[in-house]
């Protein structure tokens, strides 16, 4: 009974040093400036990223 909860609480401690660790925060690959508020993102079938803001429409290819 004893090894059980100590089994557990091993494994959930384990299970919480994981999570922290990739948790903590990592700058961006990529970084956009669109001069302004985003009302809507929306992901398309070929995979750019439509974004709606206060100045117009941007679209934006990943890797690009």
């Amino acid at each position: 009974m004893k090894i059980q909860k100590l089994n557990k609480l091993l494994i959930i401690a384990l299970i919480q040093s994981v999570t922290i660790v990739t948790a903590q925060k990592s700058d961006p690959n990529f970084v956009n400036d669109l001069g302004g508020n985003i009302e809507k993102m929306t992901v398309t079938d070929s995979g750019v990223l439509l974004i709606t803001h206060g100045k117009g429409l941007a679209g934006i290819k990943p890797g690009q």
